[in-house]
């Protein structure tokens, strides 16, 4: 038998080992998978949180309704006693943070309530000095005087919006009825200001 001869010249190579490169790509592959590992459970922990704050809204939207209810029914069967009202509804299962959420929106709801009485009150008053104060000026002007007077603050009261077009007499009164006008636009600021009016005095017309 002879000697085979040599098929290939040098060392054969060695399975298994990478050069530089291939190490490189390797390790971004392997921190591309991580990454995305990350992402995907971000994902999923943002998912979870956005299901979790859903459930906790539509369980508060459930309990406000529930308790719109419950106070509805403890208003009626307290005949409109806030006082009674709120007992009942304590009573109904409405919990205390609910309750006092209820009485702070009344108390504000009573507070705009008042500011708004009393900007009324003021511009009545207002208004009603001026009517007082221009039958006042009247009375003090000669007689021939007067219409003309009596005309131009009729006018400007059209003007300013404090009188309705044919509330105010064409013809300036005598001088007993410009006393009346204006002792009765003076008592008009006293009822407006202890919000109350006797039905004994008549208006001016």
């Amino acid at each position: 038998m002879g000697n085979l001869a040599p098929m290939m010249s040098g060392p054969p190579p060695t399975p298994g080992i990478q050069g530089p490169q291939q190490w490189q790509q390797g390790a971004m592959s392997l921190q591309a998978l991580i990454n995305q590992t990350k992402l995907q459970q971000q994902e999923q922990q943002v998912n979870q949180q956005t299901i979790q704050q859903q459930t906790i809204e539509t369980q508060q939207k459930q309990q406000d309704f529930e308790d719109s209810q419950k106070l509805r029914t403890a208003f009626q069967q307290a005949g409109g006693d806030w006082n009674k009202t709120m007992e009942l509804a304590t009573a109904s299962g409405i919990g205390p943070q609910k309750i006092m959420q209820i009485q702070a929106a009344r108390l504000d709801q009573q507070t705009k309530i008042a500011g708004l009485q009393k900007d009324v009150i003021a511009n009545e008053l207002s208004k009603h000095q001026q009517y007082a104060q221009d039958a006042q000026d009247v009375i003090n002007l000669p007689i021939d005087e007067r219409q003309d007077a009596w005309t131009q603050k009729a006018n400007q009261h059209y003007i300013q919006g404090t009188a309705k077009p044919g509330e105010i007499a064409d013809q300036v009164p005598n001088q007993q009825g410009l006393e009346d006008i204006r002792l009765a636009w003076v008592n008009e600021m006293s009822w407006s200001a202890i919000g109350t009016k006797s039905k004994q005095v008549r208006d001016p017309s």
